[in-house]
């Protein structure tokens, strides 16, 4: 299941999940219209149903978790000024919206002994951006539900993941907000899709991940370049240590002096 599939980065995960031949449901929100957003780019197939809704109405969640072993957590309102102004409709449909659309599917998954649940927060759970109070408090709130979340289901082997997307190349993106280095949203597709085939997404940000790339940055420069690195699955369990040059090259800051200054600020972190 997709939430926020109607959105750019949610139709292009809806696209890529179904050419790696996985069975998606795509939630698109409800309107009068019958209108699924960027949904109506992506190429009809016998593995895709649409289903319309509303991520606030947990009784119509709850009607449609049967049959779903992965949940993609993407349906929220954006990051604008508007936010600031507007916590009741951030909150209620970035942090309840959240827990109405991934708690109905944790009973079946415990029962089963597994699944995977991926929730979008955003680097404004980290670095809270002015004057979107709203936006970013919802962030920040979702990306503690998941971490709380993550060693309680560990036990029943239910992956829990939490993704914190930077700055994403979108239609929504203009002005000077496009002099930000951008990822392009297939790009972030693909980080996600990833999950899905058991890899670690190390640019990603998982708390854990996330620890160990800081980790990295902060250790001594004058340490042997086959320093053991620790990285921690968002399962919390760990995989074998690679050595510095390795983790570097895996988690993309390495290369160039741009992206040496991103990892010294933590900017550009997906």
């Amino acid at each position: 299941l997709i939430t926020g599939a109607d959105g750019f980065i949610g139709s292009h995960l809806t696209e890529k999940l179904i050419k790696q031949g996985h069975k998606v449901t795509a939630l698109s929100f409800y309107n009068s219209f019958g209108f699924d957003g960027w949904l109506h780019d992506v190429k009809k197939s016998k593995n895709l149903k649409i289903v319309r809704g509303d991520i606030r109405d947990g009784n119509f969640i709850s009607n449609i978790t049967k049959g779903h072993e992965v949940v993609f957590h993407l349906a929220a309102l954006i990051s604008i000024p508007y936010s600031y102004e507007s916590y009741d409709a951030f909150l209620n449909t970035n942090v309840l919206g959240t827990t109405n659309s991934v708690m109905p599917f944790i009973p079946a998954l415990k029962k089963q002994n597994s699944g995977i649940l991926v929730c979008i927060s955003s680097v404004a759970s980290f670095i809270p951006l002015p004057f979107h109070g709203g936006y970013s408090s919802s962030k920040i709130a979702i990306k503690m539900i998941f971490d709380s979340w993550r060693p309680t289901l560990n036990k029943y082997k239910i992956k829990v993941i939490t993704i914190c997307p930077g700055f994403i190349d979108t239609p929504m993106v203009k002005g000077p907000a496009r002099n930000f280095p951008l990822q392009k949203a297939d790009h972030a597709a693909k980080k996600a899709a990833g999950n899905m085939k058991g890899k670690p997404d190390l640019s990603g940000a998982s708390t854990a991940q996330l620890k160990a790339i800081l980790k990295a940055k902060n250790s001594d420069r004058n340490k042997p370049k086959n320093e053991q690195v620790e990285v921690q699955e968002a399962d919390g369990k760990h995989k074998n240590p690679m050595n510095q040059t390795d983790y570097d090259k895996e988690a993309g800051i390495v290369g160039n002096a741009k992206k040496e200054k991103d990892r010294k600020s933590g900017v550009g972190v997906d």
